[in-house]
């Protein structure tokens, strides 16, 4: 929104590959940087001074260790996210679980992070004016219904069979399909690009 991209203009008014433009973009990893490290102070000193569950993990979700790997996994996710186009949520389903953390409370993390980073995006894309209103509505009212019922259907099937190893099979389930048809339909549209003369390389940042 800042420094604008090709496919909206920015709201201060930057010049492409300019001296701000740069600098809005090179802001862009220090910021997070600086406002993890001020939540995890915060956070470390609140869990001195009260006793805080950790909700049996097999590790301190509030020691040094524990916010530096978080921190580098929500960065790695966050750029691979850009790079490869896909949501968080499905890199750090997987991270959190081989971290060792249970499968409720991943399934519960993920989910604030997904719906975070969902809302900001919708936000840009709604100030740039791309949003077909109407339509976002719909999909909107429709993804709702369908979380609620999805999280009900899984909290009885867990209560029933009291097995929590069925949110880590359905998440394993979902990346495997997806890992399938990305690298399908990827392969698909360079063919179909390669075949039409188009450029398959790298583009300038500019």
């Amino acid at each position: 929104i800042l420094r604008g991209s090709k496919s909206g203009k920015s709201i201060l008014n930057l010049k492409a590959c300019g001296t701000g433009y740069w600098i809005a973009t090179i802001m862009q990893i220090p910021i997070p940087i600086t406002l993890a490290a001020l939540v995890a102070y915060r956070l470390r000193g609140y869990s001195q001074l009260h006793a805080v569950p950790l909700l049996h993990e097999s590790w301190n979700v509030f020691s040094l260790r524990a916010f530096t790997a978080l921190s580098a996994l929500a960065l790695l996710a966050g750029l691979l996210g850009g790079m490869l186009g896909i949501g968080g949520g499905m890199i750090m389903n997987p991270l959190f679980l081989e971290i060792g953390m249970s499968p409720q409370v991943t399934a519960a993390t993920c989910a604030f992070l997904v719906f975070f980073s969902s809302s900001m995006s919708v936000i840009q894309f709604w100030l740039l004016g791309r949003i077909p209103v109407r339509y976002a509505l719909v999909c909107a009212a429709l993804c709702l219904i369908c979380s609620v019922a999805g999280l009900q259907v899984v909290r009885k099937v867990i209560e029933r069979s009291g097995r929590v190893s069925l949110i880590v099979f359905s998440v394993s389930c979902m990346l495997g399909i997806s890992a399938i048809f990305m690298a399908c339909f990827g392969t698909m549209n360079i063919w179909r690009l390669f075949k039409d003369g188009g450029y398959v390389g790298f583009h300038s940042p500019c």
